[in-house]
């Protein structure tokens, strides 16, 4: 059969060997390099998370309780917040109520009171109660922020 087989393609059994073998170690290649670029990509994600935190530029902060978004529910997103950042009427905002951190929007302000409607309800709270201003989300990642226990 390899006489055969040798004569289809002009190559002798060391050569067939050869490019088998060739063939495996490509294969292998490829998937060690997918595996690194994928290693990369999550350390260079959680560098820019980590800097951000550490700068405080910006927060990245789960909420243990919030409404359901469009994709999905609050707490399955992670949330970008301008730490100590100062919410419009309007804005989105991370709020810690009764020691669990809160996705709220802003209602009002007065003076230093805010009016804030929350999954309770709405209630008033003051600056120090509010974390910061949400910049931005991003959706689903909160589920594996959960996993770290953040």
């Amino acid at each position: 059969m390899l006489a055969r087989e040798s004569q289809k393609t002009g190559l002798t059994k060391f050569e067939q060997d050869l490019t088998r073998k060739n063939k495996k170690m490509t294969k292998m290649k490829k998937t060690a390099n997918v595996w690194a670029i994928t290693l990369a990509s999550i350390t260079g994600v959680g560098l820019l998370i980590g800097g951000l935190n550490l700068s405080g530029t910006l927060a990245f902060d789960h909420p243990q309780v919030g409404p359901d978004l469009p994709f999905g529910n609050a707490t399955s997103s992670l949330f970008a917040i301008v730490p100590n950042g100062e919410p419009v009427e309007g804005d989105l905002a991370m709020a810690t109520i009764d020691g669990k951190r809160n996705l709220v929007r802003v209602d009002s302000i007065s003076n230093d009171v805010f009016t804030i409607a929350t999954m309770e309800g709405s209630m008033e709270v003051t600056l120090e109660e509010i974390d910061g201003k949400v910049s931005f989300v991003i959706p689903f990642l909160g589920a594996l922020w959960s996993l770290f226990g953040q």
